[in-house]
């Protein structure tokens, strides 16, 4: 039976955000409470935290603690499917079509609004 707020994450590759660390090295995470307990190799994470829901990692990079803030819920809810998305595009002459065809599709004072960069260099 799993404990409540409980989780392994092993056989990955955790970062504990310090070059040299040992959390470089470490392939598995306990975690209770919303509190690292300690990370290590999977085996001993394991044995010493047995009865923890698990999540095989699959040799995928582990950041914990990173939370990504940054979202486009409520604007990309808004304009869904009517974005330009310009990330497409292999030349300048293929943006400025893509521009030039949204801007002729718009009605009169409507914005454009584009998704996806473009650089000439891409």
């Amino acid at each position: 039976m799993t404990r409540p707020g409980t989780l392994l994450l092993v056989n990955g590759r955790i970062w504990a955000g310090e070059a040299g660390s040992s959390g470089e090295r470490a392939t598995a995470l306990a975690v209770s409470g919303g509190r690292i307990l300690e990370l290590g190799e999977t085996a001993e994470i394991r044995s010493a935290y047995k009865g923890f829901d698990e999540v095989d990692c699959g040799g995928r990079t582990v950041v914990p603690g990173l939370i990504d803030g940054h979202n486009h819920v409520v604007r990309g809810g808004a304009t869904w499917g009517r974005d330009l998305d310009l990330s497409g595009c292999a030349s300048r002459e293929e943006f400025l079509a893509a521009v030039t065809a949204a801007t002729g599709a718009a009605r009169p004072g409507e914005w454009v609004a584009a998704v996806g960069g473009w650089h000439p260099s891409a």
